[in-house]
């Protein structure tokens, strides 16, 4: 294709930090499923989308991806 293209995209960062994690991670089997829990550190009561990667750690190479939609309470909880 001959030419330029040029593609916009709005993109909207709000200033508030609604919550962040922790650092705090754990992992346990839940009926053969591998659950990972991750320590949330929210600022308000709201809903979330969560998305995370488990990627092999013998070559990165990617396994498994999942998103959630959440709800986190004000103070520390786990999601």
């Amino acid at each position: 294709m001959a030419g330029e293209l040029q593609a916009l995209q709005a993109f909207y960062s709000s200033p508030m930090v609604a919550g962040r994690f922790t650092g705090d991670f754990s992992e346990r089997l839940d009926n053969g499923a591998l659950v990972i829990d991750s320590g949330v550190e929210a600022q308000r009561r709201m809903f979330c989308f969560v998305s995370a990667n488990l990627y092999s750690a013998d070559n990165e190479a990617p396994l498994q991806s999942v998103q959630g939609r959440l709800h986190a309470d004000w103070g520390p909880s786990v999601v």
